[in-house]
């Protein structure tokens, strides 16, 4: 009798409310999800059977150990050679764009798209979905009679021609040798691109991205329900003045109405006001579904993330008192896809049905605000890609890993057509205003509270936890406020012991060092339940001095206003976004926007609104100013037009501790200006130049296209601004250098030359100029620099300057290192000793070999092989495609830890002897044929020993 185990389509997955859709497409659907029920061949009979002699199979490092906090244990992505659907169809494109009138469902305002028209039919859409379903029960059916039991997770048909499904891990070998099979690859989870934490690190722990959120956030009882009080004066919505989102909807009325926007997160609280209350067809959130409950309705009650998300595209909420509260485009229309869970975590394949249902609701734009680790050639990240030929924007966060330096940005965000987004620090900083006296001086200090609430206390003495020791005896601090210096408290020292002091009645700390680039991000544990709030580090250590030395100092918390301070690190790069590049060397990020503690709505259990920081932030902001330039132009979709905008016009920002225009690879094409993306008519494209290493870069004349759509001739200076150079490497070692670390030169820069320094673009022509980049001549003994700056036109009216970025390394990306070589890899024993010499294990009872690896720059193929005790390969024992660089934590790599048991590939032992185990890993941007572009590392010799039985 046959099993099956089949998981879910999109279409099985979607609400039991069908849209009315063509005939042929309906008999479609039917085909599908019969054929899905009744014929599927996926049967499990037998296990792996070694007598079968296949191939051995092979063991993805990235499965092992450390690995299993980012990837879905035994699932898998299988890529097919046949072409989607899309990919078919968009072949039959017809190339002249088109116009066509759309009506909203509930107003009379007219629309048009500039989206291509699709000529493929119904019938022949049909013909290919049964087309490709066939190769998916071919191989269904094939490792049935194989065999091997799995489990179908999802189908992807439309847009990308993949499966996920799940399979033991020692079946891999099998399905990668299948003619049809393109591509297997892990299933990887996806969680928000939170902030790592400062905290003990040991060296023993090996998880890829330090400890996940809280599985649950519950109502702390401090919080206050009532009305945010605004000082007069205040305007809450002041970081719309420094993007220009209020000249723009001042002066031309943009607000997203219509525009409809999707976010695949962890589902919106649809009940707050600022969001409309409400959940329907005549509601602001008119579409969703909920991937986790396998509901319709996406509500966020335990995570907050998507609410804050969705306030900051397009939150409405007059109640606010003062000016109310308004999110850059309040009249958008939302479609809530419920992808992520409690702790912010979702599979990819899970979050790709979210992106899928998005597309097929007829969103515009699709904000993701998740980053996780992979190379562009990952199936989510094609999934954008497709999605950009909709004409649907897909704005997604870079990342918050800008403390590990060069090489963090995530995917989907370093997909072709993803817009990437990195975070800048706000203008302005909402605080509230305790006051104190000490010897006749006055003192005010500015507290910052996540939720904007000030601490429901009187006067109350303050006591600062101590840096060099941990105290026993935590009833010295009863009734009083507890300062705590999270950088330099000493790492044994527990902050979830810090937690539960129940007699303590609040909490300041203090989140990054004072020579830290940015302010405070309120990213303690949610687990706290103690009032906390965070200090800039300035008036942080100031407190700490009088706390000190006036012991009976009281902080008089009556003022209950909530004000607003100049933030002096504001429109700078903000500490925790994520450095590019791609793993590839393309530019990555391309946008910044604000993030950096960015106030919006939240659940209204937790108290209805927030402050959060992260490039989870600044992407909703990049995905509302979208929706303005959509209704600014008069149209449903354009990828590519609303990009080219969006990029053209931002502006490149300093970095206020290096007093210098920031790097691209921080930055990406500047910081959002959406007035001058709103009201310009003209437009540059490329985008952007990759200039790729030495080798493989185009360094001949780049022509770039000026498109004038406006009804005035505009003139344009052409100037060259370049940018201080980045090394992501300590200087004379193979190490990676964390941001701590990176080093600069502003005078190792590239040449550039115009064909014209001027020209002259008429109304409603185009024309072009060329440019040439020649790289910088590196003369010094550190040679692995990233350069880059700008190319910009600049008008001779009051018109904006436009800006073209463009980046690439100063030598060839094969003389960058890959391991961090002496410190990594390592041979170590069970108690994690590190083993410098032939050493012998008997291979029983835990006594087995490690192998700790860091790589300080992304490999597209890392592979562990086993030696004989000549040093002669003997077989492959596992391999890995796609690896990114490994973590930092300040000064040093968090290794990669994976185990030897003395074993061949079909799990037999060998014989007693001298092994040794080599890794191999392929030169960024090298040749996989050829063996002199791998770097090697071979371990001391492993000697095996077992006991005699």
């Amino acid at each position: 009798m046959l099993e099956l185990q089949v998981g879910k389509t999109h279409y099985e997955e979607k609400r039991k409310t069908v849209k009315t859709i063509g005939l042929w497409f309906f008999a479609a659907i039917i085909y599908f999800c019969v054929s899905r029920i009744l014929f599927n061949p996926v049967s499990f009979i037998n296990n792996y059977n070694d007598d079968n002699k296949i191939s051995p199979p092979l063991k993805l490092i990235n499965s092992n150990l450390t690995y299993n906090e980012i990837y879905v244990k035994d699932a898998y992505y299988i890529s097919f050679y046949t072409p989607s659907c899309f990919s078919y169809y968009y072949l039959m494109i017809n190339q002249s764009q088109s116009t066509n009138t759309i009506k909203d469902d509930d107003k009379n305002t007219e629309t048009t798209t500039i989206e291509k028209e699709l000529s493929l039919t119904l019938d022949e859409l049909k013909i290919c979905y049964e087309q490709i379903h066939l190769e998916h029960l071919q191989l269904y059916k094939e490792l049935s009679d194989k065999g091997i039991k799995i489990k179908v997770r999802y189908e992807f048909w439309e847009l990308i021609n993949v499966i996920s499904i799940e399979f033991e891990e020692k079946h891999l070998d099998i399905i990668k040798s299948l003619k049809y099979v393109k591509s297997v690859q892990p299933v990887s989870k996806h969680r928000l691109p939170i902030k790592r934490e400062n905290s003990s690190i040991n060296s023993k722990i090996v998880n890829k991205r330090g400890v996940s959120q809280e599985s649950k956030r519950w109502k702390r009882d401090y919080i206050s329900y009532d009305d945010i009080k605004l000082a007069p004066g205040v305007d809450i919505n002041f970081v719309h003045n420094f993007t220009g989102v209020n000249s723009a909807r001042k002066l031309y009325g943009v607000t997203g109405k219509n525009i409809k926007v999707g976010i695949v997160d962890t589902g919106v609280d649809y009940n707050h006001p600022a969001l409309g209350g409400c959940y329907g067809p005549k509601c602001r959130i008119r579409y969703g579904y909920n991937f986790i409950d396998g509901t319709s309705d996406p509500l966020d009650v335990c995570n907050g993330h998507g609410t804050h998300v969705a306030g900051i595209i397009g939150g409405n909420d007059t109640s606010i008192n003062g000016t109310g509260f308004l999110g850059v485009a309040p009249d958008v229309i939302f479609g809530v896809y419920k992808a992520l869970d409690c702790s912010g975590s979702g599979d990819n394949d899970v979050i790709m049905q979210g992106m899928q249902m998005a597309k097929d609701d007829g969103m515009s734009i699709i904000n993701l605000s998740i980053s996780g680790e992979g190379w562009a050639e990952s199936p989510i990240a094609e999934m954008v890609n497709v999605l950009a030929k909709f004409g649907i924007l897909v704005a997604v966060a870079d990342g918050n890993y800008g403390s590990d330096g060069l090489w963090e940005s995530g995917v989907p965000a370093i997909g072709a057509n993803a817009l990437s987004v990195s975070s800048v620090d706000n203008s302005h900083l909402l605080v509230q205003k305790a006051t104190g006296e000490y010897n006749n001086v006055s003192v005010e200090i500015d507290y910052i509270t996540k939720y904007v609430r000030p601490f429901p206390l009187t006067k109350v003495k303050i006591a600062v936890y101590p840096n060099d020791e941990c105290p026993t005896d935590l009833s010295i601090y009863k009734s009083k406020i507890l300062m705590i210096d999270i950088p330099n408290m000493l790492s044994t020292c527990s902050l979830d012991a810090i937690s539960l002091l129940v007699n303590v009645v609040g909490l300041f700390a203090l989140e990054y060092n004072i020579s830290a680039p940015s302010y405070p991000s309120l990213s303690l544990p949610d687990y706290f339940t103690i009032p906390y709030a965070t200090l800039i580090p300035k008036q942080y250590y100031n407190l700490v001095n009088i706390v000190n030395n006036y012991s009976d100092f009281e902080l008089d918390f009556s003022d209950k206003y909530t004000y607003t301070v100049i933030n002096e690190y504001g429109k700078s790069p903000s500490y925790f976004t994520s450095w590019g590049p791609a793993p590839e060397l393309d530019m990555k990020p391309e946008i910044s926007a604000p993030g950096g503690i960015i106030f919006s709505s939240y659940p209204l259990i937790f108290g209805g609104y927030s402050m959060l920081s992260g490039t989870s932030m600044a992407t909703p902001y990049i995905a509302g100013s979208a929706a303005l330039i959509l209704e600014k132009l008069k149209v449903e979709k354009s990828f590519e037009l609303v990009r080219e905008l969006l990029m053209n016009f931002a502006i490149p920002t300093t970095d206020v501790t290096l007093n210098e225009t920031a790097p691209i690879y921080q930055q990406g094409a500047g910081f959002i200006n959406i007035l001058n993306s709103v009201s310009s008519s003209i437009t540059v494209s490329p985008i952007k130049i990759n200039l790729n290493d030495t080798i493989n870069g185009d360094f001949d004349w780049h022509t770039l296209l000026i498109t004038n759509e406006g009804n005035s001739t505009i003139n344009y200076t052409l100037v060259h601004l370049p940018v201080i150079s980045i090394n992501g490497y300590i200087n004379g070692t193979n190490f990676g250098a964390s941001f701590f670390q990176l080093t600069f030169d502003k005078e190792i820069i590239a040449k550039v030359e115009f064909n014209n320094t001027w020209i002259e673009v008429g109304p409603k022509m185009n024309t072009s100029i060329k440019v040439k980049i020649t790289p910088p001549p590196v003369l010094g003994s550190e040679k692995r620099w990233f350069y880059n700056g700008y190319i910009q036109f600049k008008p001779t009216d009051n018109s904006s300057t436009i800006s073209i970025p463009y980046a690439g390394l100063s030598i060839p990306a094969k003389e960058l290192p890959i391991f961090p070589t002496p410190q990594y890899p390592q041979l170590l024993n069970s108690y994690y000793s590190i083993l410098y010499s032939n050493t012998s294990f008997s291979m029983r009872n835990g006594d087995i070999a490690y192998i700790a690896y860091a790589l300080v720059t992304p490999t597209r193929y890392l592979a562990a092989y086993i030696l004989d005790e000549n040093k002669k390969l003997l077989f492959l024992y596992a391999d890995a495609d796609y690896v990114w660089k490994t973590t930092y934590y300040t000064s040093y790599s968090i290794p990669v830890v994976f185990s030897w048991s003395g074993v061949d590939n079909y799990y037999n032992d060998l014989p007693d002897g001298t092994y040794f185990l080599m890794l191999s890993a392929l030169k960024l941007l090298g040749d996989q044929k050829n063996d002199t572009e791998f770097e090697n590392w071979i371990s001391p010799g492993i000697v095996i020993s077992r006991p005699s039985k």
